[in-house]
Formats: C-alpha cells, structure tokens, sequence
C-alpha cells in the first residue's frame, strides 16, 4: 500500500473515534466497506493498524485506501485566502474563529445545492480535518429571511447546536399576520408534523407522542385593517411553529398559502418571472440567554429584506417602521 493516500487528522477531528472520522469524511463510501478497511489494516494510524473505537489526535497521520479518495476530496473545501464578494459581505452579521452568522435571504435555500450553506463554505476558512464539513445550527423555511448561525469549526457546531436544543437562545422574528391583534399574547399549544403533508398542526393533547412543547409570544406594534405588524418570539425551535400557531388562532401570514393565509404579503417574482405574494417571517434577532466563548455574541440583529422594509413602510407608515427597527436592535 505504498501508493495509499495519507492525510493528517486536524483540529476538527481530534477526539473523535477513527471509525466516525471515516464515516464522516467518505459518506459514499458504504459503512461495511469502512469497518473492513479498519479490520483488514488497509487504514492505518501513524503506521499502525488501530480499531475502529480508537481515538485520534490532532497531528495523526491517517493512511486510507486508495478507492476512498476518490469518494471525497481531501482538501479543503475552499482556499482560505478566497475573498467573499463585495456585494455578499453586508449579509454577515457576525463572525468569529468558530461562528458566522449570515442573513438569509426570502427565497434562499438553507441547504442544497445552490443554497446558503453552500455559499458559506466557500466564506468561511477551510476547516482543520477531514471529518467536520461546515452547516448551519439551525434552519429557516425558504420564504422566510433573517439570521441563521452556521459552525465554522467543530466547536462552534457542537456548541451552537447546545445551546439551540436547551433553549438558550431566544429567537425573535418579524411578522406580517392577517387579522387584528390588540393585545400580547402567548401560544403554547403542542405541535405535530404530518410527514406526509408537510405540514404542522396543533396536537390533540400535550402528552400525544409526536406533539412538541412550542411556546410562542406575539407582541403587536401597529394594526390597520385587518393585518398586524407584529414582534413574534420563540423559545423552542418546531418546523413551522409560528407559521402553524397563527393559523390555529386564526392570524394566519398574510398569503401564507399553505396555511390558509390571505391577502397581500411581500411583492415578489418567482424564477420563471411571474409575480406572486409571498409572506413576511423575518428571523431579525438572536438573543443567548447565557454567555458563551464559543458564540462570542449576546445579542446580534438583522433588519427584514429591503422589499419587506418597503411594503411595512407603505402600509403602517415611516414611524411604525423605526420603532421595529428600535424593538429588533435592542436586546429586550
């Protein structure tokens, strides 16, 4: 095997057992094929055949075979010294060694081809290792815009990803609702997913086994009509929780089609040219509920998309617009 490929274990793999590392880095590559190439000898650490529960450290010289380097590129995802384009720099919010937090655009991918994630992995520094490939904490449904924090490091993932699962950050979002709300008020029904639909729905009890605690608080800023500008937050993180809550009080986003929205929301094109409404969900702030190195942030913000500005200005006017803009900056 004197023509197998080496490649040194970096920072991001460190720690983590070599049977992981592989599957991480080769997810082509069937699982069977991997743990035979560990059983066999055909992967080596630093000379040596080791089992798969093995822990490998930083500096380790990783012997693979040669058909697994043709499954995945050993280099990095991108040179580091490559430039974000001047037109994408205004979309990163914040950014430190492990963390970077970007704006999301209406109508932009999370993941996927094309997407969000992608164009941060060609931002962000290359990652030290082979195993940990750069993606988002958390996720945004496509039509809705705003903040969404991506691990630019191992640490920053696994700490990002702690801190959304115990509720330690707290999520407040822009929204355009149909019918009129005068006064705050919380939802907290529990939430189920029907696969099969795609759609969420308020649980039949809060025990049920595929209902989840969702606690959402509205908090209007002006109403006209039969619409509500409102400052929606949430604790917890179901798919579609403030989209599915609105409906079930009967505010659903304004021409949120899916959920039974009506009226006019954002004026928007699709890829084909075609005009169409799309609602107004606008992730404008993260708040940590504890401090945190890692995240290096307590507070970060967003203002809503320059066609969202646009439309709340003309509807409810230039003071309602600089006091959202007040509400989202601050840090309560």
């Amino acid at each position: 095997m004197s023509d197998a490929p080496v490649v040194r274990i970096g920072d991001d793999d460190s720690g983590r057992r070599l049977d992981r590392v592989l599957r991480k880095a080769f997810p082509a590559v069937p699982v069977g094929r991997i743990y035979r190439a560990v059983r066999s000898g055909e992967v080596r650490l630093n000379g040596h055949r080791v089992p798969g529960s093995h822990r490998v450290a930083s500096g380790d010289e990783l012997r693979i075979p040669p058909a697994f380097s043709g499954e995945q590129s050993l280099t990095a995802e991108r040179p580091p010294s490559a430039d974000i384009p001047i037109e994408q720099r205004d979309r990163i919010v914040f950014a430190n060694h492990d963390i970077v937090v970007v704006n999301k655009l209406a109508g932009e991918l999370t993941h996927g081809e094309q997407s969000l994630e992608t164009l941060v992995r060609r931002w962000a520094p290359a990652p030290s290792g082979i195993s940990f490939r750069i993606g988002p904490a958390h996720r945004l449904d496509r039509n809705t815009s705003g903040l969404i924090v991506f691990g630019i490091t191992r640490s920053g993932a696994e700490e990002a990803a702690a801190f959304f699962a115990a509720g330690s950050v707290v999520k407040r979002y822009v929204a355009l609702l149909g019918g009129r709300i005068e006064t705050s008020a919380v939802w907290d029904e529990p939430l189920e997913r029907d696969g099969s639909s795609m759609v969420t729905r308020v649980g039949t009890h809060p025990r049920a086994s595929d209902a989840g605690v969702a606690l959402t608080r509205v908090d209007p800023l002006a109403v006209i009509d039969t619409q509500t500008l409102a400052i929606v937050t949430i604790e917890t993180g179901r798919t579609h929780q403030i989209r599915a809550h609105a409906a079930h009080h009967g505010h659903a986003l304004c021409a949120d089609v899916k959920y039974g929205g009506t009226g006019s929301g954002v004026p928007a094109r699709m890829a084909n040219g075609k005009p169409f409404r799309r609602y107004l969900l606008h992730a404008a702030s993260l708040t940590l509920r504890r401090p945190s190195e890692i995240l290096g942030f307590d507070h970060v913000w967003a203002p809503p998309p320059a066609d969202s500005l646009r439309a709340i200005e003309a509807r409810f006017g230039r003071r309602v617009l600089d006091s959202l803009i007040e509400t989202v900056a601050s840090h309560r």
